[in-house]
Parts: C-alpha cells; structure tokens; sequence
C-alpha cells in the first residue's frame, strides 16, 4: 500500500509540472491585414521592375535617403535599418 501512494504522488508531480509550465494561449485572435488587389499588383509590377535586392556588406552606406518615400514601406524599412545601423555604430564607438 506504501508503494502504491507513493507512486501515485509521483504519477502527479509532472501533469502538475506540465499544468504549471504550459503558457495559455491569447483569448484574442490576431487578424492579419487584408492586402487589397491594388496593393499586390503595386508591388507585383515593383518586384517587376526593380526585381529582387542584393544586399552587399555596404547597402546600407549606399543607400540616398534623399530618395527615400516614408510612404513606401520597403524605404521606411530601409531608413529604420540605416538608423539601426548608425545607432550600434555609435554606441560601439562609445563603448
């Protein structure tokens, strides 16, 4: 009888483990944005023109910001890596 209530316990201890790890999903689903038929054909006729980006170890030091539309999401990400990048250099220089 001894062995049995202790293993018992033991049968217990990791579904108390696995209730107490485990991470409860959001009650709330996340919606991705649609993407309207005009939106992809802009940038389907962009990926046309321009077609893919290589990016050299220096892309970011070529880049003209004076170029940049803060409307096009592509150039807003390529201004908020030139400001990363720019960033850790000074905190580096800091350092």
């Amino acid at each position: 009888m001894a062995f049995e209530s202790s293993s018992s316990s033991q049968q217990q201890e990791p579904e108390q483990q696995e209730q107490n790890s485990t991470i409860a999903p959001s009650k709330n689903k996340r919606q991705r944005k649609i993407q309207t038929e005009e939106e992809y054909n802009y940038q389907l006729n962009r990926w046309r023109e321009t077609g893919p980006m290589i990016n050299t170890d220096t892309w970011l030091n070529e880049v003209n910001l004076a170029e940049l539309d803060i409307s096009d999401k592509l150039d807003r990400v390529k201004l908020l890596h030139v400001c990363e990048l720019h960033y850790y250099k000074k905190i580096i220089q800091l350092a």
